[in-house]
């Protein structure tokens, strides 16, 4: 715990690796980025509020009640990087006009978004829910963009849910790699993608394309740059906006279904 005028960093690693043993940040306040990086499971016990970037890194980590985690401002953006194989949520996530950045410690670890599963890191709905800007809601000044970056599978398993009612918590919602490569796959078996654009990259195919009784149950008003190896399949059941330059491998099929479909120049 602590405070600082400045950043606030201990993130010693040793070949990639952290090397400290920290087990819990309590109430911590920053001017500049926030950085604290540990070998251990990590839970985050108080308010953490940085005038910049936060970066939090661990085996696994979790964020108490009193957790919240703060960066930035809406004038001057920064990003939340959330990095270990297991994150449990239990407090707001605010980033306005920013970037939150999820990924894991093992470049290729599978990721599921709307519920829990043992088999991967897994952020459930009402995680997803903590996700935003400033605001009580999150949705006052939203963060700019949820990234997520894995070259493990990416399954949408329940619902992602970005916004609240017509306010977005998070206008985008990226799915790539964390590197030059992407997920293996992005694939949704069940729940509801809410997000006014969705962007993107995969080693393999790219589909937020679930039907209920024939019709798509996604409400997705924009894709922006989107490439994959395999298929792209997007559906959704409201207008959407083709803004990037969309890509699927060579000799795959690109499909994209709304209820009114709008191309644009890139």
């Amino acid at each position: 715990s602590g405070a600082s005028a400045g950043g606030f960093a201990l993130n010693r690693l040793d070949a990639g690796a952290a090397v400290n043993t920290v087990d819990a940040v309590g109430a911590l306040t920053a001017g500049g980025a926030v950085d604290i990086r540990s070998a251990n499971a990590l839970t985050v016990t108080g308010a953490v509020a940085a005038g910049g970037d936060v970066t939090l890194s661990a085996s696994s980590l979790t964020t108490e009640a009193a957790g919240t985690i703060t960066a930035g401002a809406a004038a001057t953006p920064a990003t939340v990087t959330l990095q270990a194989d297991d994150i449990a949520l239990g407090a707001r996530v605010a980033v306005p006009g920013g970037t939150i950045v999820v990924r894991g410690q093992t470049a290729n670890r599978a990721v599921f978004l709307g519920a829990e599963d043992a088999g991967g890191l897994s952020l459930s709905a009402a995680e997803i829910a903590l996700l935003g800007g400033s605001g009580a809601g999150g949705t006052t000044d939203p963060a700019a963009l949820l990234r997520l970056a894995t070259e493990g599978a990416v399954t949408v398993n329940g619902n992602l849910d970005l916004r609240d009612g017509a306010n977005n918590r998070v206008a985008e919602l990226r799915i790539d790699g964390p590197g030059a490569t992407g997920p293996s796959s992005v694939t949704q078996t069940a729940g509801v993608v809410d997000v006014a654009t969705v962007s993107g990259a995969s080693v393999g195919g790219f589909a937020l394309n679930r039907l209920d009784a024939g019709a798509a149950v996604n409400t997705i008003d924009a894709v922006g740059a989107l490439t994959a190896g395999g298929a792209v399949d997007i559906r959704s059941a409201n207008a959407l906006t083709v803004t990037g330059a969309v890509a699927a491998g060579a000799g795959e099929t690109i499909t994209l279904t709304g209820l009114a479909l709008d191309l644009r120049a890139a």
